[in-house]
Order: C-alpha cells, then sequence, then structure tokens
C-alpha cells in the first residue's frame, strides 16, 4: 500500500522546492534587470514592480478592483489609490501610461 499522506506530504515539499527556486529565479532576474542592466534606483524599480504586479493581478479579475484589493491583502481605498497612482485603466486588458 501507498502511504497517501506521506506521497502527498512529498508532493507538496517537491512543489514547495519548485515554487522556492522559482522565486528565487524571479529575484534574481529582477535584480539583474533592474539594477545592473538598467541602474535604476531601488524605489523606482519597486514602482514598476508593484505597477506590474497590480495590472497582472487586475487582468485576473476582470478589472475588479475589489476583488484584486481582496486577493493582495489591501483595503480597497488603497488599491483605488495605487491604480490612481499608476494611472492604471481597466478596458478588456488594464493599460497604463
Amino acid at each position: 500500500f501507498l502511504n497517501i499522506k506521506a506521497t502527498r506530504q512529498a508532493l507538496i515539499d517537491e512543489r514547495k522546492k519548485s515554487d522556492d527556486k522559482c522565486r528565487e529565479i524571479l529575484l534574481n532576474t529582477f535584480m539583474e534587470y533592474f539594477f545592473i542592466k538598467q541602474r535604476r534606483p531601488l524605489r523606482e524599480s519597486l514602482n514598476i514592480l508593484e505597477k506590474a504586479v497590480l495590472i497582472r493581478v487586475l487582468s485576473s479579475v476582470n478589472g475588479k478592483q475589489k476583488d484584486a484589493a481582496k486577493y493582495l491583502d489591501l483595503k480597497y481605498s488603497t488599491m483605488s489609490e495605487k491604480v490612481k497612482k499608476y494611472n492604471i485603466k481597466y478596458f478588456k486588458i488594464p493599460i497604463a501610461d
């Protein structure tokens, strides 16, 4: 018999290792591009990343700021402020200036 609990835990552990590796690759890529190639200041780089995350999440929830705020664990008012800050408009796909 297969130990279902052990198999499940092994799959969860493997997924976590995979997720950790993906995070590491993403972070290294971000740092390489913005800090080394582009030589952008930290604040500017973080703003670019934040804007990209907002656009991606808004896209996944069909532009519903309330749902995006919940997904990102933000207050709706904070989400609204960030959408204004980055001038993100939502039609069929979100766009930003």
